[in-house]
């Protein structure tokens, strides 16, 4: 696979992300779209669920049927995205709509779509695929 990417510093990125956009988010305890934005916000992350089965909020987390409904201003810093890759592309469309825009968009292990990769490092998103959130975080800050 040719990189098409910047290589991400994930130190940096820990170190200034605030608040993470889940798309996905489960209420269902053993999924991951449930027990990662879990641990992140265990670690001080601010989570913003995205699934339109679910409330206004959900495990304490506010809840929105999309990333366009989230208030206009809010600040996300990441799209953490656990849908499968063909809806990717359409989630990344919505991703670039968003003002202000956040600066990654993280494709958990079985949502990788190389072409949604394309269009969002073409307009200057960090793009992250191929890796787990909470492995990273864990492996880098928990020692």
């Amino acid at each position: 696979m040719q990189q098409i990417r910047p290589s991400v510093d994930f130190i940096e990125l820990f170190e200034t992300v605030r608040t993470i956009a889940v798309v996905g988010y489960s209420d269902k305890k053993e999924r991951a779209g449930h027990f990662v934005p879990a641990y992140m916000a265990q670690h001080g992350y601010q989570i913003i669920a995205v699934n339109p089965r679910l409330g206004d909020k959900v495990d304490g987390f506010p809840c929105y049927p999309s990333l366009a409904e989230i208030p206009a201003g809010t600040q996300v810093d990441v799209v953490d995205v656990f849908r499968a890759p063909e809806y990717v592309e359409a989630i990344a469309e919505e991703t670039l709509r968003m003002e202000p825009r956040p600066r990654y968009f993280w494709m958990q292990p079985g949502a990788e779509n190389e072409a949604a990769a394309a269009r969002l490092a073409a307009e200057g998103v960090l793009v992250i695929m191929d890796d787990c959130m909470l492995a990273r975080h864990r492996a880098l800050f928990s020692r």
